[in-house]
């Protein structure tokens, strides 16, 4: 009787164990997957910054085009 005790309790304590592996497992699991989200989010925010900053230097060229047209066409 005793004897089955102690198995039931080193049971109890085994399924409490195997259930924390699982539970930090899946835990390990997330936040990797949430990393490469995020690394992959922050390579795909440096690309549009970018691209933004040579949407503006050709805007400000444009910009720059047209001014100097309209002045060589005054005079």
């Amino acid at each position: 009787m005793e004897q089955k005790l102690r198995l039931k309790d080193w049971i109890y304590h085994a399924e409490w164990g195997v259930f924390m592996a699982i539970v930090v497992g899946c835990f390990l699991f997330v936040h990797g997957e949430a990393v490469k989200v995020n690394d992959r989010l922050d390579t795909h925010m440096q690309q549009i910054n970018a691209r933004v900053d040579d949407l503006h230097k050709e805007f400000y060229q444009l910009l720059k085009e047209m001014r100097d047209d309209r002045k060589s066409h005054q005079t």
